[in-house]
Order: structure tokens, then sequence, then C-alpha cells
């Protein structure tokens, strides 16, 4: 019963944190922090890229970009013999992304830390999956980026935390800068490889964000997952520009579209530190 209780938790969870491969893994945030070394090009480099979805930019050639990002989702779950139990879970996220060529970003992103807390059982840790991550600019006018994007999801996470087989992810992301703003809207196809991590699914994602001064940008931010189930999750983001290289971020996620289960997911927290070089 647990086995089937948190099954259904990773899946609530990964729509709630906006995952760009599949859900069934664990909530990962997809290329966030990949936006980091963006920020030495401009006064309102803070509202040049969403925080938590996925957008058409890429970093500059021999440029890096590294992140720490801490999330805590918290929800409740349908006992047998009625009532409810609470629970939460927590994710840290590392990621490196660099470009070593014009046009291309590469990286990596490995769930580090897992921890899900259960009110009155035992809860549990452990490792996640590490996902490896490409982003190809394919052109675009002035102000306009669209760029390819492909993940691939390595089953290195322990069990309960990760999946069973690989996973391939692909998909276009466009990117449209304003004066002090910017718009941003992906299409994603994911793949799994073992018929126990799901089918197929298709996961859309949107955001605008806005420069209120030189240094804070705002977000509103939202991601559609399309496959077996349907998901909606939305919300919004700030990013900090601590100095020209360091941005804090931080938001919130609400889920406004589940389907029918046991584990209902409330909301989810998250921040982080992107540092680029």
């Amino acid at each position: 019963m647990r086995n089937g209780i948190r099954s259904t938790i990773w899946t609530s969870m990964a729509v709630v944190l906006a995952i760009s491969v599949p859900k069934e893994a664990h909530p990962q945030v997809g290329a966030f922090g990949a936006a980091a070394a963006l920020g030495a090009q401009g006064e309102s480099a803070h509202a040049g890229s969403p925080v938590f979805t996925e957008h058409g930019r890429v970093l500059d050639r021999g440029r890096t970009s590294f992140s720490a990002v801490g999330g805590l989702t918290t929800g409740s779950i349908a006992l047998q013999g009625g009532g409810t139990e609470g629970w939460d879970f927590f994710q840290l996220l590392l990621s490196g992304f660099l470009a070593p060529v014009d046009d291309l970003t590469v990286g990596a992103i490995l769930s580090t830390v897992n921890n899900i807390s259960f009110e009155t059982a035992e809860g549990s840790s452990g490792i996640g999956d590490l996902s490896l991550y490409g982003k190809y600019r394919l052109g675009g006018r002035a102000g306009t980026d669209l760029a390819a994007v492909a993940q691939l999801v390595l089953p290195t996470g322990e069990t309960g935390f990760g999946r069973e087989g690989l996973a391939i992810a692909g998909g276009l992301a466009v990117s449209r800068q304003l004066d002090d703003a910017s718009l941003h809207a992906s299409g994603t196809l994911a793949i799994p490889t073992d018929d126990a991590d799901g089918d197929p699914f298709v996961t859309l994602s949107a955001a605008g964000v806005f420069g209120l001064n030189d240094r804070i940008g705002l977000s509103a931010e939202g991601a559609l997952q399309i496959g077996d189930d349907t998901f909606f999750s939305a919300g919004p983001a700030v990013r900090l520009r601590a100095s020209d290289n360091v941005f804090v971020d931080g938001g919130v996620l609400f889920p406004l579209v589940t389907p029918d289960s046991p584990a209902d997911s409330d909301v989810a927290f998250f921040v982080g530190v992107n540092v680029g070089g």
C-alpha cells in the first residue's frame, strides 16, 4: 500500500514543480539555473528569462552557470478507513551548465537529496536521477530566440526516488525580449523507455517576466502536462540580482488541475541560488 501511495505522490509533486522530463521520476525543475550567467549582459538581465519554466535563451560561448535549488511540497493523502494524513517532500537539486561553442548550452542536473515525511508514518530519503541537458539556438530575429531542447534522464536514483529505465525528452522553446520584460513558451515530448515508468506525455509551458527595477524581476509562470492524466500548475516567482553574476530566486507553485487520486498536493515552495561565470 505504501509503495502505491508514494507512486501517486511522486506524480503529483512532479507536476507541482513544473517538471520538464518524465513525471514518474521526481520533481526535477528542468533547466533551473541555466539563465544565471546571462546576467552580466545588461541592467535588466533578471527580466530576461523565467525562473522555473523552459525558455529559448542560451549562454554566450565560454560562459558557465551553476545553481543549488531547494524545494518543499506539502499535501495530504486519503487513508483507508477514512481520514487523511499530511505529508511533505523536500528536494535539493544541483546543476551546472556551460556553452562550449556558439548557440549551444549543455549541462547536468542531479537530485542530490530527496526526503518524504508523513505525519504518523515513517518517511524515507534517497538520491534521485541524473539528467543530461542540451539546448541549441536555431535562430530568430533581433530580440527573439528559438531553440531546440533535449534531455536524457539516467536511472541513477534509489528505489522510490528514480526511474526504472532511461527517459528521453525533446522539444522547442521560444523567448521574446521586450523593454524590461520578456515572454516565453515551450513544448516538450517526453518518452520513457521502460513500461514501469509510464507512457509518453507532452509538457507545455508559458511565462511572462517583468523587471520592477534594476535588481528585482517578477514572473508569472505555468506548465500543462498532457498524457494519461492532465496536470496544470502555475504561480509567481521572483529573481533578485545580488550582483552581476549572482541571482537569488524564489517562488510558489499551485496545482490548479490534477486527476482524481488518493494523494493531493497543496502548494510547493522553492528557493535557489544561481552563480554565472
